[in-house]
């Protein structure tokens, strides 16, 4: 356990589509809260990452923190990985154990991610048979080692099951679960929780705060980002000659800008019923655990 003051000391665990780029994008300007410039470092996650050790997290991602009252990171990958929570128990002092957590209706969740792995080139199969495949695919040893959210959309929607395994190492007022819903619906009051949470000061939050910073969207040039998205000897050059954060915002820039806004076909309603029925077990535990009412989710 390392006691260096720039150590994170917040942690936005996911879920994924569900809107933590939005609460990066917005607390990222708080003049109080400090985050790296990679949203999603994937430290705690990814085996390679994790076996250069703290040290290497620490420089990496946290070199440059100054005065800051609230030390975080967005690594959505977290929330589905039980390693995620013994490493951070292990590695963090306990005054640096706090967790913010969004979420949404799983099915809605799973099929957007479904399209976010069509849009990375990871996804060529259609959603009822990526479903179908799921349990077959997640035998791949080397999807937990990466800590990958790849196939994984199903099975990485059950949030009841998921903090569960997080409360076995922390305590519950370590948490703040928030809701999608409550976050499209009053932006306002969702930010003074998460300000309230994180002992820092409440600021006016502008309209910046309503936008949808991860839009469905597809590529224009598919090569291009694929190139851009894979390895290849242009990024290698770009890690020997720039910073790794210099890196990630020029290859971040040009991936952005390949992107053009393309809503995705609505979900088979038939389909849905069943995948409701699949999270409904999950989705009661989830209601004893917040203590909110999901019913428009079952």
């Amino acid at each position: 356990m390392t006691g260096n003051k720039n150590f994170p000391n917040f942690f936005i665990l996911g879920s994924a589509k569900c809107g933590t780029t939005a609460l990066y994008e917005v607390l990222k300007n708080h003049p109080d809260i400090y985050f790296p410039l990679i949203k999603e470092p994937q430290f705690f996650c990814n085996e390679k990452l994790y076996a250069k050790g703290i040290d290497f997290y620490l420089k990496t991602y946290f070199s440059d923190v100054k005065d800051y009252k609230a030390i975080g990171e967005a690594t959505p990958h977290y929330l589905y990985y039980e390693k995620v929570a013994k490493r951070i128990s292990n590695d963090l002092p306990e005054k640096n154990h706090r967790f913010i957590i969004i979420l949404r209706n799983p099915v809605k969740r799973a099929y957007s991610l479904y399209w976010n792995m069509v849009k990375e080139g990871y996804e060529t199969l259609s959603f009822t048979d990526a479903v179908e495949a799921e349990s077959e695919r997640l035998k791949d040893p080397m999807l937990e080692k990466m800590g990958t959210l790849k196939y994984m959309y199903l099975n990485s929607g059950f949030f009841g099951k998921e903090i569960d395994a997080y409360l076995k190492y922390f305590s519950k007022d370590k948490f703040l679960i928030l809701f999608q819903e409550d976050l499209i619906k009053s932006p306002e009051k969702v930010y003074d929780s998460i300000f309230k949470f994180l002992n820092i000061k409440d600021i006016d939050i502008s309209e910046e705060s309503k936008v949808n910073h991860n839009e469905a969207a597809m590529p224009r040039f598919k090569k291009l980002h694929a190139f851009l998205r894979g390895k290849s000897g242009f990024k290698r050059l770009l890690g020997k000659l720039l910073p790794v954060n210099l890196k990630y915002l020029i290859v971040t820039k040009l991936i952005n800008t390949n992107m053009k806004k393309e809503n995705y076909p609505k979900l088979d309603q038939e389909l849905e019923i069943k995948l409701k029925k699949h999270f409904l077990a999950d989705i009661i535990r989830l209601e004893e655990i917040t203590g909110r009412n999901l019913d428009h989710w079952k």
